[in-house]
């Protein structure tokens, strides 16, 4: 091209030659090094596959690098995690197979100790589409990364270019298993309650989750979504193509630790600086409705607040002689020879019935 005045190529013209050699200088510059390759390969693993793994979506940092891209590329972000227990007090089961996304959503809530309460829902519909979901995240993954590329690429720094690439690439990698996993479980989900229409069988049961840290949650949820979400793990509804996407995240994982280090330090500071932004987004929660876990799965908390937390959060389970006989065995509740707990424990329930039936007179 030619500027119109001078016929002169643009390429040559004095502020495009001085933008060019400011560039290189960049590429150039290093008065201090750093381990960007430690600092994107070994730090944060765990805390991104606990936030990310839960699947709630971030309306930030989905389309944002994040710390740890090898806990999406080995699937580590779907494995059981120990110490969890899922008692099905309705039904008097009791199991640790309880599922990944779900212990690790519990974990990101802010829950109090035995007094948090949850209620699960299901839409027969999404209420919102793709671009709805995903437009704000991937505008700023877009306005966040295209300068690095556009500068990698200016400053003739190729192996800057590849880490890009390779950024890139692990973020739709990304992007792509959650959509699945999410797909999966809301597919599971779905079918779970049509079965339920189907058959009669719309009960409501009551569950308590022991977390590893000793606290208590107590949820009510449909029976089919309990076992078929709570304790199984989803289906894929595009196998083939999730086993592909997991191969293209360890391809991209390995040329991004090779090209990074070969980088210029300008380029490794914009990776760290980007990556940790996405991580502290997601690992913070920012901006993330934790009540809509997938398109169609809704948790609703409520936090009990009185003194005895513990006993008050059994008395609002409303449970029948033959639960509280459940919960005994497996000493989750005294036994019948503590007199002193379960005298307090029935006046309790009198105590709450009295004040429902006060609410329903005003009302």
């Amino acid at each position: 091209m030619y500027t119109s005045a001078t016929m002169v190529p643009i390429s040559q013209t004095p502020l495009t030659t001085s933008l060019l050699a400011s560039l290189r200088t960049l590429k150039d510059w290093s008065p201090f090094s750093i381990d960007a390759l430690g600092l994107v390969t070994m730090l944060g693993g765990n805390e991104v596959d606990i936030a990310v793994g839960r699947l709630v979506q971030n309306p930030y940092a989905e389309f944002l690098p994040m710390l740890g891209a090898y806990v999406f590329a080995n699937d580590h972000f779907t494995a059981q995690l120990p110490g969890f227990a899922l008692y099905n007090i309705t039904d008097s089961i009791m199991t640790t197979e309880v599922k990944g996304w779900l212990v690790r959503w519990l974990k990101m809530q802010n829950l109090r100790t035995s007094t948090s309460c949850f209620t699960w829902n299901i839409e027969r519909s999404p209420q919102s589409g793709f671009l709805t979901r995903n437009m704000l995240a991937l505008a700023i993954g877009t306005i966040s990364t295209a300068p690095l590329l556009v500068l990698t690429i200016l400053m003739g720094d190729w192996f800057g270019l590849c880490n890009v690439v390779a950024m890139v690439v692990s973020v739709i990698v990304r992007w792509f298993l959650l959509l699945e996993r999410r797909n999966g479980l809301d597919a599971g989900a779905k079918r779970a309650v049509s079965k339920g229409r189907e058959s009669g069988d719309q009960d409501i049961v009551k569950v308590l989750v022991a977390l590893d840290d000793g606290k208590l949650v107590s949820m009510s949820a449909p029976r089919g979504v309990v076992r078929q979400c709570f304790t199984r793990q989803a289906d894929l509804l595009h196998p083939a193509a999730y086993k592909f996407a997991r191969g293209a995240g360890w391809s991209s994982f390995a040329v991004h630790a090779i090209a990074l280090g070969m980088s210029s330090l300008f380029t490794q500071i914009y990776t760290v600086v980007l990556m940790l932004s996405g991580t502290l987004l997601a690992c913070y929660g920012v901006g993330c409705n934790e009540q809509h876990i997938t398109p169609r799965i809704r948790a609703k908390q409520q936090n009990i607040d009185r003194d005895d937390k513990r006993m008050w959060a059994f008395v609002y389970m409303d449970m029948t002689r033959k639960e509280e006989a459940v919960m005994e065995h497996w000493s989750l509740l005294p036994r019948r020879s503590n007199q002193g707990w379960w005298t307090a424990y029935a006046k309790a329930k009198e105590k709450l019935v009295e004040e429902q039936n006060q609410i329903a007179a005003v009302q």
